[in-house]
């Protein structure tokens, strides 16, 4: 949004790059199976659900890349792109996955701790 400031983006060019950006940001984070059909066709330009996922997943090879938020063909460009089978990837960030770092106090205290 400060970009939107600094470069004097319209209030039109606003509102469209979110009306476009926040539903793809809400199917980037669900567990939805698209047909394969659709995988291939739209996940070489738009950045699909299981796209995205493998950011999501460890280890950290996984988890620095497939940034695109909006556009996958970034990743390609600059490398950053992987491509796994969703029956091998682990979710979660590995050096958090005892059960104590999954409650609510430990995850709320977090981001005061120092590591």
């Amino acid at each position: 949004m400060s970009t939107a400031l600094i470069f004097g983006y319209g209030v039109n060019t606003i509102i469209i790059y979110f009306s476009i950006y926040v539903p793809l940001l809400f199917i980037q984070h669900t567990n939805l199976k698209f047909p394969n059909w659709f995988e291939n066709i739209f996940g070489y330009v738009f950045a699909t659900a299981s796209f995205h996922r493998i950011h999501h997943s460890y280890p950290q090879s996984f988890t620095d890349s497939n940034y695109g938020a909006m556009f996958s063909f970034w990743d390609r460009l600059f490398g950053t792109y992987q491509k796994i089978s969703p029956e091998k990837l682990q979710f979660g960030l590995e050096d958090s996955k005892d059960d104590k770092y999954q409650s609510l106090w430990y995850l709320i205290s977090g981001p005061f701790r120092k590591k």
